[in-house]
């Protein structure tokens, strides 16, 4: 037990899981759901390394996306040179289209939080009309990629129409700030 709370005349417990600091009623039964006092935040760095930068195939972000959350906390920042996504609790993501001016190959990386866990998906050899914002739809509301989110893998990898390899893994995949690694072959 972390603490007693007081109020409207009830008194309870407080007890932590890694996500949420619930309170209840002592006497609570399972028709009373623990309520949800204090919500955790979460954070992804992204570290992208490019492991064949001599064949001229530079990949830059071209588009970054939020997947929209009820308390509109999603946002992308860059911290200390780094792709940072925050998201206000869990139950969403983002997505980052990547694109080479060189050889114009895209591909998209989707990173987010489900049911308190981290998840990944890489889609490669997006349509024109694929982008990050269309692609990050399709894993809520049935959009068909649901399944990848619902794995909650720490890592994906794929391979592209050029047989260029892409792969994304969580180098820290616990807790709330978490590390997310994209490797360009």
């Amino acid at each position: 037990m972390v603490g007693a709370i007081g109020g409207g005349g009830h008194s309870g417990c407080c007890f932590k899981d890694p996500t949420y600091c619930y309170c209840s009623l002592l006497q609570r039964t399972s028709s009373h759901p623990p309520v949800h006092s204090h919500r955790m935040s979460y954070t992804i760095t992204v570290r992208v390394f490019q492991t064949n930068p001599s064949n001229g195939a530079y990949f830059r972000i071209v588009e970054q996306t939020t997947f929209r959350s009820g308390d509109g906390k999603n946002e992308w920042n860059v911290i200390q040179g780094a792709p940072t996504i925050a998201f206000g609790g869990s139950g969403t993501s983002g997505a980052l289209r990547f694109k080479s001016d060189k050889t114009n190959e895209p591909f998209i990386v989707v990173l987010g939080v489900h049911n308190y866990k981290r998840w990944c998906d890489i889609v490669t050899d997006p349509a024109p009309l694929q982008t990050a914002m269309a692609i990050n739809e399709e894993y809520y509301g049935g959009g068909g990629r649901h399944g990848q989110r619902e794995r909650q893998n720490t890592s994906c990898n794929a391979t592209n129409s050029s047989g260029r390899k892409i792969t994304v893994n969580y180098s820290v995949a616990e807790g709330n700030s978490l590390v997310a690694d994209i490797i360009v072959g």
